[in-house]
């Protein structure tokens, strides 16, 4: 168990160096608009009310805000003050902040497990519409980590807690 902590760390520190190698202008004010798309979820739960005032996808909307209820529980009420993991821009000050400071920890992403737990749900509606909602979640799991308020970890398991709780609202 921990050669695999000792594994995880090393991984959240190369692509943290990686990430840092490859900054610029553009990708700074691209990456804090996109970010702020997920911000407490907003987009998702624009989409959620979008989808609830159409009989036809009544159901995925729903859906959608359940996984977006459930998934913010896990997160911010369970997971963050268990693990209470600093952000990686406290940890190493070297790193650009570009965000203002944030009051609570890195674990799990919430932005991402939001987005891949809305993706999850909208990919049921159809393909199309499957891809771009998870072109959307990645682009905003990879602005959590360019803004250095993520681990990859952080972001790694905030997609797969996301996309089990929407799993689990579909099948049961």
């Amino acid at each position: 168990m921990i050669n695999l902590l000792k594994v995880l760390r090393k991984i959240d520190l190369q692509v943290i160096d990686f990430v840092n190698k490859h900054r610029n202008v553009f990708l700074d004010d691209f990456m804090l608009f996109v970010t702020r798309l997920g911000n407490m979820g907003l987009i998702w739960l624009l989409i959620a009310i979008i989808l609830l005032s159409n009989k036809t996808y009544h159901y995925y909307g729903t859906e959608l805000l359940e996984a977006i209820v459930i998934g913010a529980i896990i997160c911010n009420l369970v997971l963050k003050p268990i693990f209470e993991r600093i952000r990686p821009y406290d940890r190493y000050p070297n790193l650009t902040r570009i965000l203002p400071r944030l009051n609570d920890y890195s674990f799990p992403s919430g932005h991402t497990l939001a987005s891949f737990s809305s993706a999850t749900i909208l990919f049921q509606i159809n393909s199309v519409v499957g891809i771009l909602s998870f072109s959307l979640a990645f682009l905003i799991a990879y602005s959590r980590l360019y803004l250095n308020v993520h681990y990859f970890t952080d972001v790694f398991f905030g997609m797969i807690i996301g996309i089990l709780v929407s799993l689990s609202i579909i099948i049961f």
